[in-house]
């Protein structure tokens, strides 16, 4: 048995299914059913959702309160990158508070995102973090002087998730 398929018009289908129906296709199969398809307020109506809620990230990401944050993290991490440079320290102190201001600010960027995650913040700010400490091999850096034990397993996996993101951004 052959399917045959016309526009609604030409089927006189158009009455009988309403002006949102799409081909109907004719012939006595199981499977042969009219096509539903949206009508253009129903498209409007899901368009207008979808950039409401976007609207809705975008306002959410951007408070002032979220700029401070953001802003606060990244300044406390640069004093202390200048301090590991400009106060007369050995090698291993400066290393020290390099890393460990390296450790808080990935933390508190972290924090940030779990209470807002925007994408503009996370990966972005956490590699030029890992950037600006890379002189000093924190990678490989045992982080007991800046912390407690959960402080120093967070700090590994952000360190991780920092170096992950600069390879992926370099590939």
């Amino acid at each position: 048995m052959s399917v045959v398929e016309r526009p609604l018009t030409e089927t006189g289908a158009l009455r009988r299914l309403g002006a949102t129906e799409g081909i109907v296709s004719e012939g006595g199969g199981a499977m042969t059913r009219p096509v539903r398809m949206l009508s253009c307020s129903s498209l409007l109506l899901a368009t207008v959702a979808v950039l409401l809620a976007a609207v809705g990230i975008a306002v959410a990401c951007h408070d002032l309160e979220y700029f401070r944050t953001k802003q606060d993290c990244e300044h406390q991490f640069e004093n202390e990158i200048r301090r590991s440079y400009d106060d007369p320290h050995d090698h291993a102190r400066s290393r020290e508070i390099a890393c460990c201001a390296l450790m808080r600010a990935n933390q508190c960027i972290r924090r940030l995102h779990d209470e807002k995650p925007c994408e503009d913040v996370s990966h972005e700010t956490l590699l030029h973090f890992s950037r600006k400490a890379r002189n000093w091999n924190c990678e490989s850096f045992d982080y007991t002087p800046c912390g407690s034990g959960a402080s120093i397993a967070s700090a590994s996996i952000l360190l991780l998730g920092a170096l992950l993101a600069f390879v992926v951004n370099r590939s």
